[in-house]
Formats: C-alpha cells, structure tokens, sequence
C-alpha cells in the first residue's frame, strides 16, 4: 500500500510537471503574438487615435484643411496599414478569439475614419459628422477589447503588455497648412459648464469619453487613462490636468477603478488618484506608490 501512494504522488507530480511545461509553452506563445505580433500595428493604432481623438464634429467646418490632413494623411493610413499587417498574422490557439475580435474592431474603425477622411476631400460636412458619431459610438467597443486583451494576459501567466513602438505622424505639406493663425485649443466640456480659474485653468465637465490627446502613443493599453464623463480640469494651456476615468487603469502594480478622479503629472503620468471611496493615493515619476504631499 505504501508503493501504491508513492507511485500515485509520482503520478500527481508527473501530470502537474507536464501542466505546467504546457501553460509555460502557451504563455510564451501569447507574449510573442502580444509584444512581437500586435504591438507593431497596435501602436499604428494608437497613433491614429492619437491623431483624431481630439476631433470634434464642428471641426471640419472651423479647420478643413487641419481635418484633411488628420484623416487623410495620417489616421486611415495607420488603420489601413494595422488591419493589413494583422490579417497576415496567424495567432496561437489561445489568441484566437481575441485576434478575430481585433480584427473586427480595427476594420470598423478603419471604415469610419475612412468615411472622415473622405468626408473632407471634398468638404461634406454631413457625411463627416455622421461619420464622428459613428466614431463616438466605437469607444465602448475600444474599451472592451482593451478589458479582452487583459484578461487574455492575466489568464497567461500574468503577462505585460510591453512599451508600444514609438510611431512617427507625418508633418503636414506646406502648401495644405491654414495660413490663418492656428484656433485656440479646444476642449471637451459640455457647453456652457466651463469656469475659468484664478490661475488660468479652466473646469469643466464632460459627457465624453477620450484619451487626453497628449499622451505619449508609446504609453501601455493598461496604463492608458480614458476620460470621462464628469469633472474635467485643463491646465492654463488647456492640457488635461485632472478627469474621472471612464475604465480600469494601471500605474505600476496598483490598479485604480472607473471612477477615480485622477491627477496629471509630466507625460500624462498618473501623479495623483482619489478613488471612488475618496481614498487618496499619490505616486512617483516610476509609478510607485509615494507620500502624497
């Protein structure tokens, strides 16, 4: 009887040794699909919505040629080339799904950025605020594909999503720059909600949902702050200082939920959060967590 056990132990160690051997082949599998397949093209992506995350339906009428250089030039390119430079991809089994549904999600958004960049060569202000409401309406896909990806990660080994590759937007032509003077900066309150501060800042609230537009298109998915809807706060040069997230965010280990009013540093680097429970927590230039002044 005491062999048997002894054998049978074998066994369980046997099995559990293969298991694992098995989890650590696929975990490698999904890091290289992830950080070596997708980055590439996802940060083509994130170029993109960098470029026309900012864009407001009124803003072909106010800035065609700024729009036409937006769309046309850089945004459905980077879409296009993205969705081209996927479909050539094969993922691994356990990837799937989630690249069947990248797919789909970046051939809607191509189309609908594609529509705005016709929309403005010639100028047909219907087509291209139809088209922006479309592009409004694909946020909440945009984010639950970023909670689709995570959860593949976590569910590989607790994967990272690693540095996007830096992309680089084309400088627009010379002859297509508006010679009138550049327009004052805009920004996503709600009409009539802005109050200017003492200090030359400005709050606000929002009813959208967006990514402050200066944020670096290297930065993670899992770190990227989406904004919105609630209380909005711009600097003097009417950068986002301060805004409630609209998702789950990453800075360094902590994890802070929608909800949380989060705090700008340099880069967009979240320096401060007050979470929904009103539980304050600050954090340095690396993302840990530090003394809150």
């Amino acid at each position: 009887m005491p062999a048997m056990k002894v054998l049978a132990l074998c066994l369980v160690v046997a099995l559990v040794a293969c298991g694992g051997k098995k989890n650590s082949s696929d975990s490698k599998a999904i890091d290289t699909y992830v950080n070596q397949d997708l980055a590439p093209l996802l940060a083509k992506v994130v170029a993109a919505r960098s470029a026309y995350g900012s864009v407001r339906a009124v803003d072909i009428q106010g800035e065609p040629a700024k729009m036409k250089w937006l769309f046309r030039d850089v945004a459905a390119p980077f879409l296009k080339e993205a969705v081209a430079g996927l479909s050539a991809v094969t993922p691994p089994p356990a990837a799937k799904q989630l690249h069947a549904d990248t797919l789909s999600l970046w051939k809607r958004e191509s189309d609908i950025i594609g529509a705005m960049a016709a929309a403005t060569d010639p100028i047909d202000e219907g087509k291209f605020q139809d088209a922006h409401a479309q592009m409004m309406d694909l946020q909440e896909s945009v984010m639950a594909w970023d909670r689709k990806l995570q959860a593949l990660l976590d569910s590989s080994g607790g994967l990272k999503l690693k540095p996007l590759p830096d992309v680089k937007i084309p400088e627009p032509k010379l002859d297509e720059a508006p010679a009138q003077p550049a327009p004052a900066p805009t920004t996503m309150c709600k009409a009539g909600t802005d109050v200017e501060n003492e200090d030359g800042s400005m709050t606000c609230e929002t009813e959208m949902m967006f990514s402050p537009p200066e944020t670096p298109p290297s930065t993670p998915k899992y770190a990227l702050v989406v904004c919105g809807p609630g209380r909005l706060v711009y600097t003097k040069e009417r950068k986002v200082a301060s805004c409630v997230s609209a998702a789950t965010v990453h800075v360094g280990d902590t994890q802070l939920d929608k909800g949380t009013t989060i705090t700008f540093g340099a880069n967009t680097k979240v320096r401060e959060a007050v979470l929904p429970d009103g539980k304050q927590l600050c954090f340095d230039e690396s993302g840990k967590q530090a003394a809150c002044p």
